[in-house]
């Protein structure tokens, strides 16, 4: 009998997350937070890509072999561009061994056909030199546990994806106090009793700028002493724009208990260190367990969702997919151009990109562009293993 979409995909997180799914005791506390999460500016918007005929050659190599190459020999590198782009790669499909074509083709884009990147050849100087980027990539097929990774465990400083993690680790914190909590009224509504004030998301927040202000992104900032809102409404500036003064009250409000009680459970290692750097690997762990949220119906984790899906920064993972199907995190700083999706497809799956491409430049787009059209590929030929 075929197993229904819903159990196909436990089954895989099952082999996603193996052992470290059950729980574990309390983590010790994050010996370092960093500054926050900040993404800088709002990407330009790209075209979708819909076929492998819609992928751009690569701009700095015109022996690139993308999606519509896969399966022609690769040609060989030599030079400095060869040599500076060789990582550790990690490449598994879960029962099939072999990666296929499109896998392959993805590797050669990421080690050889990536466009090099601006930066300046020391901190004092006004003089721009190219180097290789940093890229880091994981692909998830969420029903069949299928993966494709390159550097996918290698912690990189995160910027504002940081802040999903945290913020699911506090929704879920507040979804597990109302389902045990005693006090109610009439309607069924949770009372707060002393000490349980923080989890009454409809309570009032007053914005006071002389101690509040957060330099980075979001709206917050351009209000004026005395702008209100809900705990709530925070919660929703933080996911929707990124906004650095919700996230900095949440954190305040909340601490970072449930944050690193989840993050030991979920077997991610790199935010022990220091809390904004995670592996691709790491984030896409965390974006798994809201996916689970997401199937057994929680309500905050459908929430969580439903912010993700509408969030303003959806010019890189997002803009090549149907509008309302792909819940998303984007993080934009020095040294940091990412995005991280859960993409709801017949067959859902996660896609983590990561890359230090600051500049916002027509080839770091090109980069999302070139990946999530390999991925559509990826996930065509995995489908096609699966037999859906």
């Amino acid at each position: 009998m075929k197993r229904t979409a819903k159990a196909a995909a436990a089954a895989a997180l099952i082999l996603f997350f193996g052992a470290v799914s059950s729980f574990a005791a309390p983590a010790a506390p994050v010996p370092v937070r960093s500054a926050l999460p900040g993404a800088r500016r709002e990407p330009q918007k790209t075209h979708a890509v819909t076929s492998a005929q819609d992928l751009p050659s690569a701009e700095k190599d015109p022996d690139a072999q993308t999606a519509e190459t896969a399966g022609k020999a690769a040609p060989e590198k030599t030079g400095e561009s060869a040599s500076v782009r060789e990582p550790v790669p990690y490449w598994l499909w879960h029962e099939d061994g072999e990666p296929g074509e499109s896998v392959k083709a993805l590797k050669q884009y990421l080690q050889y056909s990536a466009p090099l990147r601006l930066t300046r050849k020391d901190p004092q100087s006004a003089e721009l030199i190219e180097t290789a980027p940093q890229l880091a990539y994981l692909y998830v097929d969420l029903l069949s546990g299928r993966e494709a990774g390159w550097q996918a465990d290698l912690p990189l400083y995160a910027a504002s994806l940081a802040k999903i993690p945290y913020l699911f680790a506090v929704l879920t914190e507040i979804e597990a106090f109302e389902a045990q909590a005693r006090g109610r009224d009439e309607n069924g509504g949770v009372v707060f009793g002393p000490g349980e004030e923080k989890y009454d998301l409809d309570a009032a927040w007053t914005y006071d700028p002389a101690s509040m202000y957060v330099f980075g992104s979001g709206e917050i900032q351009k209000e004026k002493p005395g702008f209100t809102l809900t705990w709530r409404k925070l919660f929703e500036f933080a996911v929707l724009y990124s906004d650095n003064i919700a996230f900095s009250q949440i954190s305040a409000r909340f601490g970072y208990e449930s944050y690193d009680a989840l993050a030991q459970r979920l077997g991610v290692t790199a935010p022990r260190e220091e809390f904004m750097r995670y592996s691709a690997r790491d984030l896409a762990k965390f974006l798994a367990e809201i996916y689970r949220g997401v199937s057994d119906g929680s309500e905050y984790a459908l929430w969580l969702k439903d912010l993700m899906t509408k969030s303003m920064f959806g010019s890189l993972v997002a803009a090549h997919y149907p509008a309302g199907t792909v819940a998303h995190k984007y993080g934009w700083d020095v040294n940091a151009f990412h995005d991280m999706a859960i993409v709801f497809d017949e067959r859902p799956y996660l896609l983590v990109i990561l890359t230090d491409y600051d500049d916002g430049s027509p080839a770091a787009f090109s980069v999302f562009r070139e990946l999530v059209g390999l991925t559509k590929l990826i996930h065509a030929e995995s489908g096609e293993r699966t037999g859906g």
